[in-house]
């Protein structure tokens, strides 16, 4: 928001017009974007991890789904984790600048460094869905120092404005120059709320949290019902192993002798008289 030494606001250094630049807390090396640099190639061959020196590959057998769906799992912490830490980061930054901001127009007040400054375009900031404008101020005769708002204002607040209108901007110093940080007065009055890119990161925050939040417990219920599935199949299994085994030891009586054995003796253990 302001001008000179903080960097017109966006604390930016670019060498671009202002219009391309203005509105914005964030310096261009900074990049605030949830998107990542994915390739676009298909991939032709199998999906290869390695762990602990060990290969383990998708190639010749399936994975198994538990261990797909922790992937997944492990992938959307990942991501949404990511970006949940750079809003988390953003908005501070954002608060540090308000903070700083709302001290200035403070001492200005209190020293009397206000100075008229002329509003020289208007400009819509599509990323935080509002508006902001650019303004100059003319010192030394023909040096002119410019500077520009943060993207705070509505579309009806806007209206209020007009280019070349002549606002009132606190200053650093009596003394301007290049270098001299500025901002417009009516920013004390704002609430931090009003300011296009601290809604934006605090909704980033809120969506990826809900994500974050909604698929692990869907991926975790998934996992549960799947591992009581498969113990149901192991159940089932083992006790049909069972019912075969108590089928190979079923007993039966020696007709000769009358002792107990089992239906897969060939002979009576006791009086040695065939079964067959």
């Amino acid at each position: 928001m302001p001008s000179g030494s903080r960097g017109g606001g966006s604390h930016r250094r670019s060498s671009r017009r202002i219009g391309r630049v203005g509105g914005s807390h964030f310096s261009t090396r900074r990049n605030i974007s949830n998107s990542s640099n994915l390739s676009r190639n298909r991939i032709g061959g199998p999906v290869v991890f390695f762990y602990g020196g060990n290969t383990i590959s998708n190639k010749g057998k399936k994975f198994g789904i538990i261990f797909i769906l922790v992937l997944i799992a492990f992938f959307i912490a990942l991501i949404c984790g990511t970006s949940i830490s750079n809003a988390k980061e953003n908005i501070e930054f954002i608060k540090s600048d308000y903070s700083y901001y709302q001290n200035f127009i403070d001492r200005a007040e209190a020293n009397g460094y206000i100075e008229d400054a002329t509003i020289t375009d208007i400009i819509y900031n599509e990323d935080a869905n509002r508006y902001y404008f650019t303004y100059e101020i003319r010192y030394d005769y023909n040096d002119i120092l410019i500077g520009y708002t943060f993207s705070v204002y509505t579309e009806s607040e806007i209206s209020n404005f007009k280019i070349g209108q002549i606002i009132k901007v606190a200053v650093d110093s009596n003394d301007i120059n290049q270098f001299t940080d500025s901002i417009p007065l009516d920013y004390k009055d704002m609430p931090i709320e009003n300011d296009g890119e601290y809604s934006k990161e605090v909704r980033s925050k809120l969506i990826n949290t809900i994500i974050l939040s909604t698929g692990l417990i869907v991926i975790f219920v998934l996992i549960v019902i799947i591992a009581i599935k498969k113990s149901k199949t192991q159940k089932v299994e083992e006790n049909a192993g069972s019912n075969v085994n108590n089928n190979k030891t079923e007993k039966t009586v020696c007709e000769y002798c009358g002792s107990t054995i089992s239906k897969q003796d060939d002979k009576c253990p006791n009086c040695g008289a065939s079964t067959r």
